[in-house]
């Protein structure tokens, strides 16, 4: 996998899959499912955010670190992050630059969001 410079990290649904274990196979997917959804979701919400479609200031010059917004997910998590060595500048910021904090910011206002997605998948899939 590579080494991301910036990154969001979900956690928190380990007590989640232990009330689903006599359904494992279905909370499994649940799970699965949700993270995908976390993961595809954020990924647009910090590249809109990039754009200057929040309210983070915009950060696009030539749209490489927009184009490097990636999502990878399993059952364990959802992590959205990009490789651009700059990104780490543009979202923590410099001694000559305030941070833009696409990533925190975008989590921060999706986190109601976040939860929506594992409860409906887990309604969708375990029964």
């Amino acid at each position: 996998m590579v080494q991301p410079s910036v990154k969001i990290e979900v956690y928190g649904i380990e007590n989640v899959q232990k009330y689903l274990e006599k359904n494992e196979d279905a909370a499994h997917k649940a799970v699965a499912d949700a993270m995908n959804q976390v993961g595809l979701y954020m990924e647009k919400e910090v590249k809109s955010s990039i754009a200057g479609e929040r309210a983070e200031h915009t950060s696009v010059d030539t749209g490489h670190l927009m184009q490097s917004v990636t999502a990878d997910s399993d059952e364990g998590g959802a992590v959205v992050y990009t490789d651009v060595e700059y990104g780490k500048f543009i979202e923590y910021g410099t001694t000559r630059m305030a941070p833009r904090s696409h990533f925190r910011n975008s989590l921060a206002r999706n986190k109601s969001k976040i939860n929506q997605f594992v409860q409906d998948a887990i309604k969708k899939n375990v029964k």
